[in-house]
C-alpha cells in the first residue's frame, strides 16, 4: 500500500501529525533511511516521518512551508542532481540534501566506515592477494570503480536519453569470480532484459556499457548506495572468502555508523544549523 501513497498523502501525515505533537518533523525518502538515522536523533524531541522517495519528500516541505508549518524538514537523496542541469535541487531552507548519490553513499564514503564493514567479514589474505594484480590497493577503491560504472551508464542513459533502467539491479549475481570486474556480456544482457523502454539493441547497451566501463576517472558523486552494497555483497561471496546478502550489507553498513562518524557528514552539519536556526534540538548530547 505504500507504493500508492501520493505526495498529497505523505503531507496529510506530517498536517496531521504537527497538530498531535511538539516534536520536529524529519521527512526522509524511504525505510532504510529511517532505520539509519533512528539510532542517532533524539527520539524525545524528534519524530521521523517516511516518504516515498525524493519527489514526496520535496513536495511535502513545499506544502509545508506553504501552509507555514513550523520545525519540519526533509532529507532528501542528491541522485544525480550535481551532473543535470535539468535536475534541480528545492530552494527551501527546509530541506537538505546528501552530499553524495544517496545516504547509503553518504554512510558509504566516511572515511574508514566501509574498511570496517568489510574487514569484519573478509579473508583478509584472499583480499590482498585478489587485489594483488589489479590496479586497486585497497576494496574500496575497486567497489567505487565498478559502482561508477554502472553510475556513469545511468547518467549516460538520462543525458542521452535511451531508457535503461538500472534501479536495484543486483549487481553482486555479475561479479566474475576470476578478475576483478563484472562479467559484461552477462550484466549487458541483464540490463537490456530489464529496461523494457530502452531504444537500444543488447549490442549497443554492451558498447554503452564498455564505454562507461574505460571511463579513467572514477566519480563517487554517482554510485548509488544500492549498487555499493551489491558489490560489498558479491565482493565477499565471490572474491573475499564469506559469503554475505546484500540484506546482510545493508544491515553492516547502519550498523557500523557511529555518532562520530555521522558527526563527520555533510548533512549532519547542515540539520545542525537547521536546528539552531529554529531552537530544535535535534541530536542528543555526544
Amino acid at each position: 500500500m505504500r507504493d500508492l501513497l501520493t505526495e498529497a498523502d505523505l503531507f496529510a501525515t506530517v498536517l496531521l501529525l504537527r497538530s498531535q505533537t511538539k516534536k520536529a518533523l524529519l521527512v526522509v525518502e524511504g525505510y532504510t533511511d529511517s532505520r539509519a538515522l533512528t539510532p542517532h536523533v533524539d527520539r524525545q524531541q524528534v519524530r521521523i516521518v517516511i516518504g516515498t522517495g525524493r519527489e514526496s519528500v520535496e513536495e511535502t516541505i513545499e506544502l509545508s512551508d506553504q501552509k507555514g508549518l513550523r520545525h519540519v524538514i526533509g532529507l532528501a537523496d542528491s541522485d544525480l542532481s550535481p551532473h543535470l542541469t535539468s535536475k534541480n535541487k528545492s530552494s527551501s531552507p527546509n530541506i537538505v540534501y546528501t552530499e553524495n548519490y544517496d545516504l547509503e553513499s553518504d554512510i558509504f564514503f566516511v572515511p574508514g566506515l566501509a574498511d570496517r564493514i568489510l574487514f569484519a567479514h573478509a579473508d583478509v589474505d584472499k583480499v590482498e592477494d585478489h587485489l594483488a594484480n589489479s590496479d586497486h590497493d585497497n576494496p574500496v577503491s575497486l567497489i567505487t570503480s565498478l559502482a561508477s560504472e554502472i553510475g556513469e551508464l545511468r547518467l549516460r542513459s538520462i543525458k542521452k536519453g535511451t531508457g535503461l533502467f538500472l534501479r536495484e539491479l543486483p549487481l553482486q549475481v555479475f561479479i566474475d569470480s576470476d578478475s576483478t570486474k563484472f562479467n559484461y556480456d552477462r550484466l549487458s544482457k541483464a540490463i537490456h532484459a530489464k529496461s523494457k523502454c530502452t531504444t537500444l539493441t543488447p549490442e549497443q547497451v554492451a558498447l554503452e556499457l564498455a564505454h562507461c566501463s574505460k571511463r579513467r576517472q572514477v566519480r563517487k558523486s554517482v554510485c548509488c548506495g544500492h549498487d555499493l552494497l551489491s558489490i560489498i555483497s558479491g565482493g565477499l561471496s565471490s572474491w573475499w572468502g564469506t559469503k554475505v546478502s546484500y540484506t546482510e550489507a545493508c544491515r553492516s553498513l547502519r550498523v557500523a555508523l557511529s555518532r562520530s562518524d555521522l558527526e563527520s557528514m555533510r548533512i549532519f552539519k547542515l540539520i545542525e544549523r537547521w536546528s539552531a536556526r529554529n531552537g530544535v534540538k535535534f541530536w542528543p548530547a555526544s
